[in-house]
């Protein structure tokens, strides 16, 4: 599937999982698809509230 797109989606999570104490990874094969992995904190977690 073709789709267009600005893009912000990828970069939005990225600073999301940032300010959350968190990880993202992202892995693309063309014909495949898309693998996203998120690796969360066990300690010292950060609320969403106090993102805002």
């Amino acid at each position: 599937r073709f789709s267009k797109s600005t893009g912000m989606g990828l970069y939005l999570c990225e600073k999301l999982c940032s300010k959350l104490g968190m990880k993202i990874g992202i892995e693309s094969e063309v014909n495949k698809g898309t693998r996203v992995t998120l690796i969360f904190p066990l300690s010292g977690m950060v609320t969403f509230e106090s993102c805002l």
